[in-house]
């Protein structure tokens, strides 16, 4: 459980990760968990951090393939290249995307929104 968090938003955020893999393995997509080298499993409970350091469920219907991320930095729409050097972004408690290689992201890098299928927030008030 401790891999769960610490505190009650902590659980709350892995609750809901767990609730949306569960949703695809009610609907009949095959799930695999892919953890980073030596871990068993380990969530992300930062902004920080490359994402291919953390676990994340890899879903595959037929030749559809999708991954659910937690706390995955995505651009936002709004970004103008001619104005700023970086875009800004925003870190989703958990994202659906399609099936992109992270694993050459750093802590900054981000996924580009139009990767994102849908997402879920998670707060604890």
């Amino acid at each position: 459980m401790s891999k769960f968090g610490n505190t009650v938003n902590q659980c709350f955020e892995a609750y809901v990760l767990a609730s949306m893999v569960n949703w695809y393995k009610k609907n009949h997509w095959t799930v695999t968990f892919v953890n980073p080298p030596g871990h068993s499993i380990r969530l992300k409970f930062s902004t920080r951090g490359a994402p291919d350091h953390y676990t994340y469920a890899r879903c595959a219907k037929g030749k559809k393939v999708i991954q659910v991320r937690h706390s995955l930095r995505v651009a936002t729409n709004s970004f103008d290249s001619s104005t700023c050097l970086h875009p800004a972004n925003l870190v989703l408690d958990v994202a659906v995307v399609t099936d992109v290689d992270l694993s050459f992201y750093t802590t900054n890098a981000y996924v580009n929104n139009c990767a994102i299928i849908t997402f879920a927030e998670s707060k604890h008030m």
